[in-house]
């Protein structure tokens, strides 16, 4: 395994710049790494030797393990621009961004306080395609964002939960008077245990509500119609 040439750094200012671009570089090659890729064989010094097909530089000879090939990929500053220059590859801007978060927000029921979130804050610093400076949203703004077929997503997202759950759900009702707008709300709820072992509660509706027992009856019989879960029901509190 002889390495014949140093890899070029003039585009590598200080550890941190290397360090980004290793990272950035690391986000763009895919784990299956083709060596053909990104590298070719050519003649060096009237031997056949495999070059980076990015810098045009680093060399290795041709017995050279495939280790050294992708750890060269993952550091050669030259990768990523070539990658970009690439007519499959494309960037994405913030505002792409900024959506992918607001479906994220809204197909998994997540609170908005998610974005406030650092681990949620230490995910978005990966995102070099978009701009080093990227910051997360603040909630308010995701929130201002939020379209009108935000109830049809989510009902989409919850019919699938359900239509995978196996075993039986259990059902509560619970209903009160609001004195501010002078009506009855009804929420219902689902409960379960996954396949893990782990009790899964999800709301399934919200919703005004007259106060009769009949009235109360058809709300939750619509419910269940809805998600397609009457014949799934264990319990009703």
């Amino acid at each position: 395994m002889e390495d014949l040439t140093e890899s070029p750094n003039d585009f590598v200012s200080s550890n941190s710049t290397q360090n980004n671009i290793n990272n950035t570089n690391s986000e763009v090659v895919s784990s299956s790494y083709s060596t053909k890729d990104h590298w070719e064989i050519v003649l060096h010094n009237n031997q056949r030797v495999w070059q980076c097909l990015h810098c045009k530089t680093k060399v290795y000879s041709i017995n050279t393990s495939r280790t050294h090939f992708k750890n060269h990929t993952l550091t050669c500053p030259s990768t990523l621009a070539s990658l970009i220059q690439d007519k499959t590859f494309k960037q994405i801007t913030k505002e792409d961004v900024d959506n992918l978060i607001v479906d994220l927000v809204i197909g998994t029921g997540m609170s908005f306080n998610i974005l406030n979130n650092p681990l949620f804050h230490n995910m978005a610093r990966k995102l070099y395609f978009v701009t080093s400076t990227y910051k997360v949203p603040h909630p308010t703004t995701v929130s201002r964002h939020l379209t009108g077929n935000i109830f049809n997503k989510r009902f989409e997202f919850i019919k699938n939960i359900l239509n995978k759950c196996l075993g039986k759900i259990s059902i509560t009702c619970d209903g009160w008077h609001s004195t501010v707008h002078k009506c009855h709300y009804v929420v219902i709820t689902g409960s379960w245990i996954s396949d893990e072992w782990q009790i899964v509660n999800i709301v399934l509706s919200f919703q005004k509500s007259g106060q009769t027992a009949k009235e109360i009856i058809s709300t939750i019989l619509n419910t269940l119609e809805n998600y397609s879960i009457k014949n799934k029901i264990f319990a009703l509190t």
